[in-house]
């Protein structure tokens, strides 16, 4: 996936973008992520690394 265009992006979506696109999470850290926002065309997630105490809110909007 490339994310160079917009679409309704779901929760894995955002834990792949996450761990793709950002220098925040090791490659191999399993990542949990919740949609805890929603707007018209913005999303809001929290993801969580399972190994280690990281997480991030990522706001994403077109």
């Amino acid at each position: 996936m490339n994310f160079d265009k917009y679409f309704t992006m779901s929760e894995a979506d955002a834990a792949l973008y996450a761990k793709t696109k950002l220098d925040f999470f090791g490659k191999d850290e399993e990542l949990v992520c919740k949609e805890i926002g929603d707007g018209n065309l913005n999303y809001i997630f929290k993801i969580d690394s399972l190994s280690t105490s990281k997480s991030l809110i990522m706001m994403l909007y077109n």
